[in-house]
């Protein structure tokens, strides 16, 4: 395996299988996958990359395993725990693509400080991206978009690729369950594209 995925056995990380297959080099990320449909998207679109799932539930990623072995996609890694910390951890360095998509918006105020999109963090993801690595984020709530496009904008290993940075133009993208639940319900979905420089 790629040396640049050091310790991942630290408690209370857990990762299935316990070891990463090997890959063409190439490692795909996303954070909170959830049921997992964009995440065997991936992985069925990109067989011989690693794509790594890094879920927080437990129950969500005892779910995700069980779903990785009735689909027989290898190349699924998991790990479950708090990404914040996972990123730092395990992939230090060498990371094609981070995705996040529909993160909880956290929308009172005074709950700001739990959302995932934060300064640290996103150094953390900057750090773990190759030179022109991609950040996709996409949520269906406008303020946690503007939150997070000012945030990016302040690290200046990041590029947008949108112009502007927030995008509502979601043709293409996948029809995750979440994506199709906002949309059901009449909801913009906000997307932002940056690359490291």
């Amino acid at each position: 395996m790629n040396d640049y995925l050091p310790h991942v056995y630290r408690d209370p990380l857990w990762c299935y299988p316990a070891q990463p297959q090997s890959s063409d080099g190439r490692i795909i990320v996303e954070i909170g996958p959830g049921r997992g449909d964009f995440l065997f998207h991936l992985a069925s679109q990109h067989p011989n990359a690693l794509v790594c799932g890094i879920e927080l539930m437990h129950e969500r990623f005892d779910k995700l395993c069980v779903r990785r072995e009735k689909n027989k996609l290898e190349n699924v890694w998991l790990i479950q725990g708090d990404a914040r910390r996972v990123l730092p951890e395990v992939f230090r360095e060498g990371v094609h693509e981070i995705h996040i998509w529909f993160p909880d918006p956290w929308p009172k105020r005074k709950h700001f400080k739990n959302r995932l999109i934060q300064t640290p963090f996103v150094q953390s993801c900057a750090d773990a991206l190759i030179p022109n690595g991609v950040l996709y984020f996409t949520t269906d709530w406008c303020d946690y978009a503007e939150w997070t496009a000012d945030i990016i904008a302040t690290n200046d290993r990041f590029e947008s690729l949108n112009h502007p940075a927030i995008s509502t133009d979601d043709d293409g993208t996948f029809p995750s369950y979440f994506y199709q639940k906002w949309r059901a319900m009449g909801r913009n979905i906000y997307s932002q594209k940056y690359k490291t420089v």
